[in-house]
Protein backbone atom coordinates (compact mmCIF):
# COMPACT_ATOMS: atom_id res chain seq x y z
CA UNK A 1 0.00 0.00 0.00
CA UNK A 2 1.33 3.52 -0.69
CA UNK A 3 1.16 5.71 1.84
CA UNK A 4 1.89 9.38 0.72
CA UNK A 5 2.93 12.06 3.70
CA UNK A 6 2.34 15.21 3.26
CA UNK A 7 1.58 17.94 6.68
CA UNK A 8 -0.28 14.84 8.22
CA UNK A 9 -2.14 13.70 5.98
CA UNK A 10 -1.88 9.77 4.63
CA UNK A 11 -3.31 9.24 1.33
CA UNK A 12 -3.90 5.92 -0.05
CA UNK A 13 -3.87 5.80 -3.76
CA UNK A 14 -6.72 3.85 -5.51
CA UNK A 15 -6.87 3.34 -9.15
CA UNK A 16 -10.52 1.15 -9.93
CA UNK A 17 -12.97 4.12 -10.70
CA UNK A 18 -12.65 4.33 -14.11
CA UNK A 19 -13.24 0.14 -14.47
CA UNK A 20 -16.01 0.77 -11.62
CA UNK A 21 -17.69 3.64 -12.97
CA UNK A 22 -17.57 4.91 -8.99
CA UNK A 23 -15.76 7.76 -7.57
CA UNK A 24 -13.80 6.02 -4.86
CA UNK A 25 -12.15 8.47 -2.16
CA UNK A 26 -8.67 8.96 -1.26
CA UNK A 27 -8.69 8.64 2.24
CA UNK A 28 -7.00 10.97 4.78
CA UNK A 29 -6.08 10.14 8.04
CA UNK A 30 -6.34 14.30 7.99
CA UNK A 31 -5.20 16.60 10.81
CA UNK A 32 -5.29 19.66 9.10
CA UNK A 33 -4.33 22.91 10.94
CA UNK A 34 -6.06 26.05 9.68
CA UNK A 35 -8.88 26.39 7.65
CA UNK A 36 -11.11 23.81 7.33
CA UNK A 37 -10.01 21.62 10.33
CA UNK A 38 -10.70 17.54 10.27
CA UNK A 39 -10.23 16.03 12.77
CA UNK A 40 -10.74 11.56 13.01
CA UNK A 41 -9.83 9.54 15.80
CA UNK A 42 -7.60 6.70 16.03
CA UNK A 43 -10.38 4.24 16.04
CA UNK A 44 -12.28 5.58 13.19
CA UNK A 45 -9.40 6.33 11.26
CA UNK A 46 -8.45 2.42 11.91
CA UNK A 47 -11.97 1.39 10.71
CA UNK A 48 -11.83 3.84 7.62
CA UNK A 49 -8.85 2.37 6.49
CA UNK A 50 -9.87 -1.13 6.95
CA UNK A 51 -13.64 -0.46 5.13
CA UNK A 52 -11.60 1.18 2.38
CA UNK A 53 -8.99 -1.87 1.73
CA UNK A 54 -12.01 -4.45 1.71
CA UNK A 55 -13.87 -2.31 -0.79
CA UNK A 56 -10.56 -2.13 -2.88
CA UNK A 57 -10.22 -5.78 -2.64
CA UNK A 58 -13.85 -6.28 -3.65
CA UNK A 59 -13.47 -4.01 -6.47
CA UNK A 60 -10.09 -5.29 -7.81
CA UNK A 61 -11.20 -9.01 -8.11
CA UNK A 62 -14.22 -7.68 -10.03
CA UNK A 63 -12.14 -5.86 -11.97
CA UNK A 64 -9.33 -8.75 -12.66
CA UNK A 65 -12.31 -11.17 -13.01
CA UNK A 66 -13.81 -9.51 -16.17
CA UNK A 67 -10.68 -9.15 -17.63
CA UNK A 68 -8.18 -12.17 -16.85
CA UNK A 69 -10.88 -14.48 -18.37
CA UNK A 70 -10.14 -13.02 -21.58
CA UNK A 71 -6.77 -13.41 -22.13
CA UNK A 72 -6.12 -16.92 -22.29
CA UNK A 73 -8.16 -20.10 -21.53
CA UNK A 74 -5.73 -21.24 -19.12
CA UNK A 75 -5.92 -18.10 -16.99
CA UNK A 76 -6.25 -19.33 -14.19
CA UNK A 77 -2.39 -20.93 -14.09
CA UNK A 78 -0.96 -18.64 -16.47
CA UNK A 79 -2.07 -15.44 -14.46
CA UNK A 80 -3.33 -16.24 -11.46
CA UNK A 81 -1.32 -19.41 -9.77
CA UNK A 82 2.03 -17.83 -11.78
CA UNK A 83 1.93 -14.75 -10.30
CA UNK A 84 1.66 -15.37 -6.63
CA UNK A 85 4.80 -15.40 -4.37
CA UNK A 86 5.95 -19.28 -3.23
CA UNK A 87 4.06 -18.01 -0.01
CA UNK A 88 0.90 -17.28 -1.82
CA UNK A 89 1.12 -19.87 -4.05
CA UNK A 90 1.81 -22.63 -1.01
CA UNK A 91 -1.80 -20.95 0.55
CA UNK A 92 -3.48 -21.22 -2.68
CA UNK A 93 -2.98 -24.80 -3.24
CA UNK A 94 -3.28 -26.13 0.66
CA UNK A 95 -6.62 -24.35 1.10
CA UNK A 96 -7.35 -25.45 -2.41
CA UNK A 97 -8.55 -21.97 -3.60
CA UNK A 98 -10.55 -21.72 -7.03
CA UNK A 99 -11.33 -18.11 -7.23
CA UNK A 100 -9.88 -14.46 -7.37
CA UNK A 101 -12.36 -13.52 -4.70
CA UNK A 102 -10.34 -16.21 -1.88
CA UNK A 103 -7.12 -13.88 -2.62
CA UNK A 104 -6.56 -10.93 -0.04
CA UNK A 105 -5.22 -7.75 -1.50
CA UNK A 106 -1.79 -8.28 -1.17
CA UNK A 107 -2.07 -11.33 -3.62
CA UNK A 108 -5.09 -9.18 -5.97
CA UNK A 109 -2.35 -6.47 -6.41
CA UNK A 110 0.40 -8.50 -7.38
CA UNK A 111 -1.39 -10.71 -9.67
CA UNK A 112 -2.71 -7.62 -11.45
CA UNK A 113 0.87 -5.85 -11.52
CA UNK A 114 2.45 -9.59 -12.83
CA UNK A 115 -0.44 -9.92 -15.32
CA UNK A 116 -0.51 -6.64 -16.55
CA UNK A 117 1.37 -6.90 -20.07
CA UNK A 118 -0.68 -10.23 -20.68
CA UNK A 119 -4.39 -7.63 -19.63
CA UNK A 120 -3.24 -5.31 -21.97
CA UNK A 121 -3.61 -7.51 -25.17
CA UNK A 122 -7.21 -7.50 -24.09
CA UNK A 123 -7.85 -3.95 -23.13
CA UNK A 124 -5.77 -0.28 -23.06
CA UNK A 125 -4.11 -0.41 -19.38
CA UNK A 126 -1.76 2.97 -18.98
CA UNK A 127 1.80 1.98 -17.16
CA UNK A 128 0.73 5.46 -14.61
CA UNK A 129 -1.54 2.65 -13.45
CA UNK A 130 0.52 -0.17 -12.69
CA UNK A 131 3.23 2.25 -11.28
CA UNK A 132 0.09 2.82 -8.71
CA UNK A 133 -0.12 -0.90 -8.24
CA UNK A 134 3.01 -1.19 -7.56
CA UNK A 135 3.57 1.76 -5.08
CA UNK A 136 0.47 -0.17 -3.54
CA UNK A 137 2.61 -3.49 -3.12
Amino acid sequence: MALIFRQNAYIICTIWSKYTQKTYAVIGVVFFNGLGDVYMDSIEIVSTVNALLHETSGTLEVWLAKILPRVSDSWWDDCVLSSLSYAQREIAQKKNFSRLSDFDLAALLRIAKKSWYDMSTVVYLRSSERECISEMI
